[in-house]
Order: C-alpha cells, then structure tokens, then sequence
C-alpha cells in the first residue's frame, strides 16, 4: 500500500515538472521567439534579419533553461522587456537598441528603468549589462 502511494506521489510529481517545463517553453515561445518572427515578416532589411536571426537562434538553443531565477524573471518582465534586456546583455547601448526597434531612446531609458526595478536593482550601482550575464534566461550565447 506504501509502495502504491510513494508510486502515485511520484506520478503526480512528474506530470506536474511536464506541464511546468510545457508552461515555460510555450511562455518562452510566445515572448521571444514569436515576436522575431512577425518582425521578420515584416522587414526585408538584410542587416535587420541577420541580427534577428542570430538572436531567434540564440533564444531558441536555450529555451530548455533549467534555472529557477529564469523562470522567476521570465514571468516578471514584460515581452518588451525581455528583448531589451537580451540586446542590454548582448552588448548594445540604449541608441543602438531605439535605432534597432525604431523606437525613441527615451523609450529604451523607460524599459530600462523598469527592468532593473523589477530586478531590484534600482539603488544598486551594479551594472545591467554585467548583471544579466549572470541571470540563466539571457545566457544566449557564451
């Protein structure tokens, strides 16, 4: 009877790790990867499709990230989010990042000020760059 509850308890437990890991692939899918691809749909620039591409490819080799803290800012940053930090981690400034989604550089200030609130790291002097090469969901490509 021990053994047939221990068995049921680990079923239970494995169906739930399936549907967490189903959960964060389709989230990830939906914030990252499937905004690229409409962009891509979009525009017939070269140099705009070799730089999404490099990063569709990039989002899609870690999609499997196992960290908790991936799943903790995942949830906790905007899609928008999400891409500007990756294009913070990759390196890009705040006018390559507006110049690159044609949007205002004010706009990028907006987001960044954002993300580094809901990474608590509003009155921290830690920069974002060197702080999101630490966290696992922006480990694109080491």
């Amino acid at each position: 009877m021990e053994t047939n509850n221990a068995l049921s308890v680990l079923a239970r437990n494995l169906e739930l790790t399936r549907k967490e890991s189903e959960h964060r692939v389709q989230q990830k899918t939906r914030m990252l990867i499937l905004p690229i691809i409409e962009r891509l749909q979009r525009y017939s620039i070269q140099e705009k499709l070799g730089a999404d591409l490099n990063q569709l490819v990039s989002y899609i080799e870690n999609l499997t990230s196992e960290a908790t803290d991936d799943i903790m800012i995942g949830a906790s940053l905007s899609p928008a989010e999400l891409r500007i930090a990756s294009m913070i981690r990759s390196g890009m400034t705040s006018m390559e990042i507006a110049s690159y989604l044609c949007v205002s550089p004010a706009t990028v200030k907006t987001h960044r000020r954002n993300i580094r609130k809901k990474l608590n790291l509003n009155k921290s002097k830690v920069n974002l760059r060197s702080y999101m090469q630490d966290i696992s969901i922006f480990q694109l490509s080491s």
